[in-house]
């Protein structure tokens, strides 16, 4: 691709739970549906942490235990309120006689973050500031939906119904 592009760049491979990169190199971290494949989210976000410069970024999008809609395990409803012990069995059995139904992975999403497990973890790593899907937007949209995305940012009770119809979340977290 990066031929066909015309672009230079170097594919490193590594673990989210121990980058393979010196401390503070870098001024942005993106995670985009990363976080629900790997085995210590905990980990993630405090090596996101040390490779960021102080004032650095970190974004990431991830899976949602809140929204019973999701993508991550197909024909599963409600999935993320399934049982611990119960995902993990579908998955297993997905990846043997499904494969198909887990997107033809080696690694499924396993984890299914709570917002408020989410800010706390992104605290104690470290980060500053911490500001959710809703306080980013506000001020992106006219309208109807700038409306609706103003009032979810200023209104836990909005903010609750707002995360429960909408998969996933993001966050974005300042060293």
């Amino acid at each position: 691709m990066a031929r066909r592009l015309g672009l230079d760049f170097e594919l490193v491979h590594g673990r989210a739970e121990s980058l393979p990169f010196p401390s503070e190199s870098f001024e942005f971290v993106h995670a985009y549906s990363v976080m629900e494949h790997v085995d210590d989210p905990l980990a993630c976000f405090r090596e996101a942490h040390r490779v960021l410069v102080p004032g650095g970024g970190f974004f990431f999008s991830t899976t949602s235990a809140l929204c019973p809609r999701q993508g991550e395990i197909r024909g599963f409803v409600l999935s993320p309120w399934y049982p611990r012990k119960l995902q993990r069995r579908i998955l297993d059995w997905a990846g043997r006689e499904r494969p198909w139904l887990i997107g033809y992975t080696d690694s499924p999403a396993f984890q299914w973050f709570r917002h408020r497990w989410v800010k706390h973890s992104l605290y104690t790593a470290g980060f500053r500031v911490v500001v959710d899907r809703w306080t980013m937007r506000k001020q992106e949209r006219d309208g109807w939906r700038g409306l609706t995305i103003r009032a979810a940012a200023e209104n836990r009770c909005l903010r609750f119904a707002g995360d429960l119809a909408m998969p996933g979340m993001e966050y974005l977290a300042t060293k």
